[in-house]
């Protein structure tokens, strides 16, 4: 006979070891974007007070060959769609984190119009670390098509898409560890704190499975939330 009330016993003892390392994850990462935003606002103070929001002067960080490094941090759960709509799998929450490197593949485009922007190739790093259901990390590449819009002032949003691949590791009941892939498209906002630096915040849609080259692949759906730094390099 299987003592349920033993394994239940177990899970529950594991979870304060569980929230005590997530907590640390996530001060760890405040501080670490409190300290990137201090930096980048010392540093950028003269040229954002000589730059003053003049016409043009935050859309010369983007153009063709222009080049962009950024790192964020944020915070998913999981949606309660597809595979993910099912017991375990639609209790998942991670935090999250990503350096990236862009690139703009395009002049700007659109004239005067109200979509005038440009398109970016952003390459990122994806390093996840799981809290629920079960403690679990995955760690991969994923490369995207980032469009900004260009509105000539310190606000710039932008449509983002992209796939990669990440190898998981969180013995999940109906998701399968090792290889797996990633898809996500989303919004985000740069707003520039200085002619070169801006807090960028984006939401995901953000989609772990493995095409059925494992047995268990139910999916990972779920809804992503960042925070962070970009710089845009002359």
């Amino acid at each position: 006979m299987i003592n349920h009330s033993g394994y239940q016993n177990r899970i529950f003892d594991r979870r304060p070891n569980t929230y005590s390392s997530f907590l640390r994850h996530v001060i760890v990462l405040i501080v670490a974007l409190i300290a990137l935003s201090g930096f980048a606002l010392k540093n950028g103070e003269a040229v954002a007070a000589d730059a003053a929001d003049q016409p043009g002067t935050y859309e010369s960080a983007f153009g063709y060959g222009k080049q962009s490094l950024g790192i964020s941090g944020g915070y998913g759960y999981a949606l309660p769609v597809g595979g993910s709509h099912a017991p375990v799998l639609e209790d998942i929450q991670f935090v999250y984190a990503t350096p990236r490197w862009g690139i703009g593949i395009s002049d700007p485009l659109g004239g005067r119009s109200w979509y005038r922007g440009n398109f970016e190739l952003v390459l990122e790093g994806t390093f996840l670390y799981m809290f629920e259901p079960n403690p679990g990390i995955a760690g991969g590449i994923a490369p995207g098509l980032r469009y900004n819009f260009l509105t000539n002032t310190r606000f710039i949003p932008f449509f983002f898409a992209g796939v990669g691949f990440i190898a998981l590791d969180a013995d999940l009941a109906r998701q399968a560890d090792g290889l797996n892939f990633i898809v996500q498209s989303g919004v985000g906002l740069h707003y520039f704190i200085s002619q070169r630096t801006a807090l960028t915040g984006e939401w995901r849609f953000h989609h772990i499975s493995n095409a059925g080259i494992h047995g268990k692949n139910a999916g990972i759906n779920s809804s992503l939330f960042m925070l962070g730094l970009t710089f845009f390099l002359s």
